[in-house]
């Protein structure tokens, strides 16, 4: 599973790219777009250091239970929860590329981010 989900965050990074491109300099939604694509960039450097530790490292370690690969799983674990929380608010709570509301503070430039009431 982890194998087919590095294949494919090739794909993920270019749509989530393609979105960012629709944000606005200086607003929330660019700011939260960032930290979500920051999160998931980390994400994919933690995925491919445990698959390279898995399957390419000296001696193989695939089959075998590890302390590091524990703490990797761990850190990848962290990372998809932090990621997906910030993506889906920005889908769920701000409706960024579902249902825009643009009348939103948090489309309009501003230094002052805003906590969904919600």
């Amino acid at each position: 599973m982890i194998l087919f989900g590095a294949a494919t965050s090739l794909l993920t990074t270019l749509t989530g790219f393609a979105d960012w491109l629709d944000t606005d300099k200086g607003t929330q939604i660019r700011r939260m777009a960032n930290a979500h694509a920051i999160t998931m960039i980390a994400l994919t450097l933690v995925v491919l250091a445990g698959l390279w530790y898995r399957y390419l490292a000296p001696g193989g370690h695939s089959d075998m239970p590890s302390g590091i690969l524990a703490l990797v799983d761990l850190a990848m674990l962290g990372l998809v929860t932090l990621g997906g929380t910030l993506g889906g608010s920005l889908t769920y709570d701000w409706g960024f590329n579902v249902e825009t509301a643009g009348d939103s503070p948090v489309y309009h430039p501003s230094q002052t981010d805003i906590i969904h009431p919600n």
